[in-house]
């Protein structure tokens, strides 16, 4: 646990890039709005954001992505 909180930005990207992998096998287009959320996590920690803002900005970036992309 204590490589996923020093990594945090690391963290961020390997669950973005494993998203990205799995929603190429389901083509649904749900889990590259995850994906996009995972980005804009990413971003908040290499800015030095605490884990639980980069939290809830992949959660607002997602269901954003979800409300207005998907019908």
């Amino acid at each position: 646990m204590d490589w996923i909180r020093d990594h945090a930005s690391e963290t961020w990207l390997i669950a973005a890039l494993v998203l990205v992998v799995l929603e190429l096998a389901s083509t649904d287009l749900i889990l590259i709005m995850l994906a996009v959320g995972c980005f804009g996590g990413m971003v908040v920690a290499i800015a030095g954001g605490p884990f639980i803002a980069a939290m809830l900005v992949a959660l607002g970036v997602s269901v954003a992505l979800m409300w207005f992309v998907r019908p």
